[in-house]
């Protein structure tokens, strides 16, 4: 019987393959053929492409993406090494070899619309979807995002998406000299767009509310909530500074669809009741939907 790491092993593997695909034909359909530099080793490339347009023989069109990827990816994986585990380098080094082959045995594809709009948003989404799901399996693909993930080392409290649009600024700023300014603000468009969609991929899309009740019928609210969105509360003790009351707060993290639910309970016990609702990234454990629980409901129920 497969456990739940082996499915996880095939997923991850399935997810780099699926990454790398998407953000090469991005640079090679997209960005390259727009002379769009989004930034990154990938937008490096194509600068050092067009400055080297004619001036090697056999290479009229300059230095290929790929071989540009080779050349600096090295240093960053020697370097890399010293930082980060085996089974991340492991899994970059596939990443990045894929990356580098999808780069250089794809055609650009005719039906992308030279459109710089749409290169900003068809590329960016492209892009960002394929450096999430790299970044889910626990990889890199190499360049910007493998330096991005050296450096979340010593500022973990930074993103790696975050520390990437960064070094893309820099790389877009060079970009601008080369195919002028115009290009350059529909890169930092489809940079906006990669990073915040690899970003949400990374931390979870909010699918859920985390809301804070204050009432003096915290006892009623707390138990219709329990037994009729079957949800657990948390009671926290607060004292009031201008009253000097004590009272009960009530936690709850409820699904975004039963939040109209939990409003008409709190309205029906308290119409005064004080009501505070955020977004939750992500909840995990008993009664919340975990990523277990995803597992089993996607590929059968699978044991350790």
């Amino acid at each position: 019987m497969e456990t739940r790491s082996d499915w996880k092993f095939y997923m991850d593997y399935l997810y780099i393959a699926a990454g790398t695909l998407l953000c090469a034909i991005a640079v090679t359909s997209v960005f390259d053929a727009q002379g769009m530099v989004i930034g990154g080793l990938s937008g490096l490339s194509i600068i050092i492409k067009q400055l080297t347009g004619n001036m090697f023989r056999g290479m009229p069109e300059g230095i290929p993406l790929w071989v540009t990827n080779v050349i600096v990816n090295i240093p960053l994986f020697i370097f890399g090494g010293r930082y980060r585990g085996k089974q991340f380098l492991i899994r970059t080094t596939v990443a990045t070899l894929l990356f580098i082959i999808f780069l250089g045995v794809l055609p650009p594809f005719s039906f992308f619309p030279r459109d710089p709009f749409f290169g900003a948003v068809a590329g960016g989404a492209m892009m960002g979807f394929g450096m999430g799901l790299i970044f889910v399996a626990g990889a890199a693909s190499g360049g910007s995002d493998l330096l991005a993930s050296i450096l979340q080392k010593k500022l973990r409290q930074v993103s790696i998406p975050v520390i990437m649009a960064v070094i893309d600024g820099v790389i877009v700023l060079a970009g601008s000299f080369v195919f002028g300014m115009t290009n350059a603000v529909y890169a930092v468009v489809a940079i906006y767009i990669e990073s915040r969609l690899a970003d949400n991929m990374l931390t979870g899309i909010s699918n859920s509310k985390m809301v804070y009740i204050i009432s003096d019928n915290s006892g009623e609210i707390s138990k219709i909530i329990m037994q009729e969105l079957e949800r657990g509360v948390t009671g926290l003790r607060i004292r009031g500074m201008y009253t000097g009351k004590e009272r009960d707060m009530l936690l709850c993290v409820v699904a975004d669809k039963e939040l109209i639910k939990l409003k008409d309970i709190v309205a029906a016990c308290d119409t005064d009741a004080f009501v505070i609702v955020m977004n939750a990234a992500e909840a995990l454990g008993e009664g919340s939907i975990s990523h277990l629980a995803e597992i089993k409901k996607n590929y059968g129920n699978i044991t350790r």
